[in-house]
């Protein structure tokens, strides 16, 4: 997975599978974290916080995610 830092060991496989998705959405964005951060209401410091599982997203962080990678409908809520 790119850059990446590997995510933390321990992890439940639920929210490993989680973060990755969030991890490619972001990657097909295009988008670094700062740009990213920069479209949202959320700043670097908090995306990077969330793609390396240190702190769970907001819902509406992963909705402004799915936005800005061009998500809609039944595929964001998926």
């Amino acid at each position: 997975m790119g850059g990446w830092q590997p995510l933390p060991e321990g992890l439940p496989p639920e929210v490993r599978h989680f973060v990755e998705q969030l991890r490619l959405l972001k990657d097909g964005t295009g988008l670094s974290l700062v740009a990213l951060g920069a479209r949202t209401a959320y700043s670097k410091s908090s995306w990077q916080r969330y793609l390396n599982a240190v702190q769970p997203p907001p819902r509406q962080a992963v909705v402004a995610l799915c936005r800005v990678a061009g998500l809609a409908g039944a595929d964001a809520e998926r």
